[in-house]
């Protein structure tokens, strides 16, 4: 009787494992791959996600698989999912590092960091990541329309690392701590000179040379406030920097490093 009920319970088993692939109805490709497109053109991004995830997984070698991976990046993309967009772009990039939209794909990366960027005294990996993306993009690729599109987004991420490193000086000097902050003003003018917020960083070094009595520092300082590419607000962005603004990178770069060579 016993050896009876197991027999049974086996014999369910099998037919169940039997019968379980045949369970999952999976449509053909290309009704699949139709419906797919229908729903990301319609802006159903989560349904076209599920369906282009299912086509990859049951159709890994069709024609369509190259052109589903991407749309299926570009639907992550679409729907704000920025962290499962980068993950599907750079999977992308890895596997067709020629394909003809690489410039795009670039940008769509670095714009999925750029939309996470968060507050100066948060993480700045985003913002880091970002800026890697578009000076890679803008150097490697120049001329593309992606690349001057980028332009614009990485003088945005320039300025916003720029004003972290002044939210740090100025938390230095407010602390009574002036070398601290003087090495962050130096951190700003040598990695983002052309900001808005290097500007305001040497107004501030200016500001605690004057309370130091370090008059020839304060001098130059102020020489360089008048020379700095964002002096006014008719600057250009991308203007050289003025020979006031070089000395006093200099003379940090010096105070911060003495072997250092202007």
């Amino acid at each position: 009787m016993r050896f009876g009920r197991l027999a049974g319970v086996f014999s369910s088993i099998f037919l169940v494992a039997a019968c379980g692939p045949s369970a999952i109805n999976v449509p053909p490709a290309t009704d699949l791959y139709k419906q797919a497109v229908t729903d990301q053109v319609g802006q159903n991004y989560g349904l076209a996600i599920d369906q282009y995830r299912l086509f990859l997984d049951h159709y890994p070698i069709d024609s369509r698989a190259q052109d589903v991976e991407l749309r299926l990046a570009d639907s992550f993309f679409a729907d704000e999912k920025w962290p499962e967009s980068i993950v599907a772009y750079g999977n992308f990039q890895r596997m067709h590092p020629t394909h003809r939209d690489i410039e795009r794909i670039e940008f769509r990366i670095a714009a999925a960091y750029y939309a996470q960027m968060d507050d100066l005294d948060r993480d700045l990996g985003a913002a880091q990541n970002a800026h890697e993306r578009y000076r890679n993009l803008v150097y490697r690729h120049a001329g593309t329309p992606a690349a001057k599109e980028a332009e614009a987004d990485l003088a945005t991420v320039r300025e916003h690392l720029a004003a972290r490193e002044l939210y740090v000086a100025t938390f230095y000097i407010d602390r009574n701590k002036p070398e601290a902050g003087q090495a962050r003003v130096a951190a700003t003018l040598l990695r983002y000179p052309e900001t808005v917020a290097a500007r305001e960083a040497i107004a501030r070094l200016r500001e605690v040379a004057l309370e130091q009595g370090d008059t020839e520092l304060a001098t130059l300082a102020a020489a360089a406030l008048k020379d700095h590419p964002r002096s006014d607000e008719n600057s250009e962005r991308d203007a050289p920097l003025g020979p006031n603004t070089v000395a006093l990178r200099n003379r940090l770069l010096q105070e911060r490093n003495p072997s250092a060579t202007p």
